[in-house]
């Protein structure tokens, strides 16, 4: 494996930035369509549903959940 240098370019610096601010603009987009969309979600239901959103995968209600 070569050694990683870091990186000292301004322009790559800045789009890394850019995109990195990009994805976190989405995820307050996401978590602020799933409090529109489920005003009665608690804080915890809204964490579970956008992990569930991150992750690609349904979101289960705890009621119909199987049991472990």
């Amino acid at each position: 494996m070569r050694n990683m240098e870091p990186i000292r370019d301004p322009e790559i610096l800045a789009r890394a930035e850019a995109a990195f601010d990009l994805c976190q603009t989405a995820e307050d987009i996401m978590r602020q369509n799933l409090r529109r969309w489920h005003p009665q979600a608690s804080e915890e239901e809204i964490r579970q549903r956008f992990a569930a959103w991150v992750e690609k995968r349904p979101y289960i209600e705890p009621s119909s959940a199987p049991e472990k």
